[in-house]
């Protein structure tokens, strides 16, 4: 007999908790239950670190196990376990419950660890459990909103006394003075970081010297483009202090300030020198845009797993781009080659592939299920009534109007063939809005990860390796002689032999 896979769902809502216990006991517990019920705890979990049930509409790694098991990498029959029923969600009942009936419908049962219960397509439309299901819902929601109210009335008072709380920029300690603050030991390299910068220096060139000479950041890390743009855009640097509100829907905090008090820290230069800083570099050339392509967030490093920025270069009077690894030009990673215009290749062999889900599964019809949840509220309903609460009912009644809705769109679904999801590639290349090509490309592709296996000179063998959401890989080489073009794309098939990809396709008149 197949022992059965569990996967912990470990959520927190504040960063401060990663460094208590909330993680290690939400750990334990699953253990614990694992161990009692013979079922196998995965390695692999699926965290959402620092991210509120509250705040957020989406939470990325909920969202990365539902399409694990949509594209069967996590198997039909699996357990999730999650220590609460409220850290699933702190939306109010009816996301709560339509969260747990989706999870349901994939076949997935879903465990809370606290209680015990289990919930799966054998009681979740019973009457009492989603009675309880709704009420914890509802009571979890109602405490969240409390608890936003609460926040955002705190940062009003520290906003309108000119209070600081929270953590102090990263060169700023607290300090018995008539200012209450004072610099650090970062101090120095924070001095460095604008020198370099307002030589006219690139994010990237300002890591580099930063890293070259042995500064490391706050943490004790080496610096990268991202840091050193924070550093530089925070107003502190001239002694400002920003304040910041929150969405009263959402309870996240707003991206614009609505304050920015002067005088609150010592200041590193003066309001004049931040301007310098900002946007355009002294040399009045500015710096580099960011060039978003249909692979952005998918060209990896091999060697480090970073990010492939992208630079340009001339070549017989024509522009051309080339990728490299971004930590690299920061001095974070000993991988510097150049791969030219990869993006073109990867069409190539893209075009002649298909991405397929590996569970052959059936589509599972929801309209049983669907049939349930409005059985179990109508029946909700009488009891509201009889409760004498009323004033819930409104929104009882939207909640059966958009199921009666989803009822009918399923029951059409159920007509037509059901299939398993086959995908082509060469329909999303076709698309051509950038955007919307990458969105659709990063849903079934991982990451595209590149080694290089030989150098000689100007020459280099490059193998390439696509991971796809399904869990399956498609390796190539690609082998680049002197200058841009004379390239030669080769395909490793499962049997270890090798075609060329370039058959079947025109050349460049350059290519030729």
């Amino acid at each position: 007999m197949t022992t059965r896979i569990a996967y912990l769902y470990s959520r927190f809502s504040t960063l401060k908790q990663q460094h208590g216990d909330s993680q290690d006991r939400q750990q334990e517990i699953a253990q614990l239950w694992c161990d009692r019920h013979g079922v196998q705890l995965s390695t692999q979990s699926f965290s959402d670190l620092g991210v509120s049930a509250f705040k957020e509409k989406t939470k990325p790694a909920l969202d990365d196990f539902i399409a694990a098991v949509e594209s069967g990498r996590v198997e039909r029959g699996s357990y999730l376990l999650i220590e609460d029923d409220d850290r699933l969600s702190r939306r109010g009942w009816k996301h709560t419950q339509d969260l747990m009936h989706r999870l349901v419908a994939l076949g997935v049962e879903v465990v809370i660890t606290k209680t015990g219960v289990v919930y799966n397509e054998h009681n979740i439309n019973d009457l009492g459990q989603s009675i309880v299901l709704m009420v914890n819902a509802d009571r979890s929601y109602k405490e969240s909103e409390r608890k936003s109210h609460l926040i955002r009335a705190q940062r009003t008072r520290a906003r309108e006394q000119r209070l600081v709380v929270g953590q102090l920029p990263a060169w700023i300690k607290r300090a018995d003075n008539a200012l209450g603050f004072e610099f650090n030991e970062l101090i120095d390299c924070i001095n460095r970081l604008i020198e370099v910068r307002l030589q006219g220096k690139s994010l990237q060139a300002v890591a580099k010297v930063l890293n070259t000479e042995g500064f490391t950041t706050k943490r004790g890390s080496m610096w990268s483009k991202i840091g050193v743009e924070s550093i530089i855009r925070n107003h502190a640097l001239y002694g400002a202090k920003q304040y910041f509100d929150s969405d009263p829907k959402t309870g996240k905090m707003n991206q614009v300030p609505i304050d920015i008090a002067l005088n609150i820290f010592p200041a590193v230069i003066d309001y004049s020198k931040w301007q310098d800083l900002q946007g355009k570099s002294p040399t009045g050339k500015g710096g580099r845009k960011s060039k978003l392509g249909a692979y952005s967030q998918l060209l990896k490093c091999g060697v480090c797993g970073g990010a492939m920025t992208i630079r340009t270069s001339k070549y017989k009077g024509e522009l051309r781009s080339y990728r490299r690894c971004a930590k690299s030009i920061e001095g974070g990673c000993s991988e510097s080659s150049q791969v030219r215009e990869p993006e073109k290749y990867l069409d190539r062999v893209l075009r002649d592939l298909t991405y397929q889900t590996t569970s052959t599964t059936k589509r599972v019809s929801r309209v049983p299920e669907l049939q349930e949840q409005i059985k179990t509220l109508s029946a909700t309903q009488d009891i509201l009534i009889s409760a004498g609460q009323s004033t819930r009912l409104a929104a009882l009644y939207v909640r059966l109007g958009e199921l009666e809705d989803q009822l009918q769109e399923e029951m059409q679904l159920d007509l037509k063939q059901n299939d398993p999801v086959i995908t082509s590639y060469a329909k999303i290349l076709d698309i051509q809005d950038v955007d919307t090509k990458n969105m659709q490309l990063r849903k079934l592709l991982t990451s595209i990860k590149f080694y290089v296996i030989e150098k000689v000179k100007t020459a280099s063998r490059w193998r390439v390796v696509v991971e796809q959401s399904n869990g399956l890989t498609t390796s190539f080489f690609l082998n680049q002689k002197h200058g841009f073009g004379n390239t030669e794309v080769v395909l490793i098939s499962d049997g270890n032999a090798v075609i060329k990809c370039n058959a079947g396709h025109e050349l460049e008149p350059w290519e030729q």
